[in-house]
């Protein structure tokens, strides 16, 4: 199931591409506000397809019975998945846009943040199954408002009302799945910068600096990963900036994007 929103006077079409939740109710705002501009495709990330390859050849099957060239445009694990679809199949990108991610490849900091989360994910994995799920979001959701606490009074309120719908919606299988999706990550670090060359100039990072889920040196082989980027480096708003301030994040695609449409 996939939701799209078609704009015939746009050249554009973008596809959101959520993070670990894997739920794309998360984007309803972002999908409302790009969709004043462009074409908008997104989807939730489907048990169907139990790994990152199989769910970026369905994304791009998807592109192609529908016709189209697309920007992705993913935040977190959306933008290792939007790495990972542009790899598998050019054809149908038509440029990215990644914000708070890691260069999906096999060095340095990169090399270090998926080792790394390989073995808290399995960690969270083992935990997941053996206590009671009630017990399990409400931790999940304690760990989510810890990383709102430097946010705005308005940004945070908004985000946990946003959160706690999500968490409603969220299933025990839905949640190993996407344990399972962020694990699955670590099998495409064969990627390589001369895999985007393709995209030069047609590739956006929203980076904020205050994100501690990657450390500067990750953050910085992104930037050095794709060729003549757009880097827009944001002092506050934490590792879920993206999602936050929506208007500012949203009106700096729309205008990077129309500039090469």
């Amino acid at each position: 199931m996939y939701r799209y929103h078609k704009k015939e006077i746009s050249k554009a079409t973008i596809v959101l591409l959520t993070g670990g939740i894997g739920l794309s109710d998360l984007f309803f705002m972002h999908f409302d506000r790009f969709a004043q501009d462009f074409s908008v495709i997104t989807f939730d990330y489907l048990r169907c397809y139990p790994t990152m390859a199989e769910f970026a050849d369905a994304v791009a099957e998807l592109m192609k019975v529908l016709g189209l060239k697309v920007w992705l445009v993913g935040q977190s694990l959306g933008g290792a998945a939007a790495q990972i679809i542009a790899k598998r199949h050019p054809e149908i990108v038509d440029g990215l846009v990644l914000s708070n991610t890691a260069a999906v490849q096999g060095c340095g900091g990169s090399l270090e943040y998926f080792e790394g989360m390989k073995k808290r994910q399995a960690k969270s994995r083992r935990m997941i199954k053996i206590i009671p799920w009630g017990l399990a979001k409400k931790a999940m959701m304690k760990a989510i408002a810890k990383k709102t606490d430097k946010l705005p009074p308005e940004h945070k309120t908004l985000f946990e009302d946003l959160a706690d719908v999500m968490f409603q919606m969220l299933t025990k299988e839905h949640e190993l799945h996407m344990i399972d999706m962020l694990i699955d990550c670590g099998n495409h670090l064969n990627i390589e910068k001369k895999d985007f060359v393709f995209l030069a100039d047609r590739v956006m990072l929203v980076i904020n600096e205050d994100d501690e889920t990657f450390s500067a040196e990750t953050k910085q082989q992104l930037i050095d990963f794709m060729t003549a980027p757009k880097v827009i480096k944001e002092k506050d708003g934490g590792h879920l900036g993206a999602l936050m301030d929506v208007e500012n994040y949203a009106a700096s695609v729309v205008r990077y994007i129309k500039e090469r449409e």
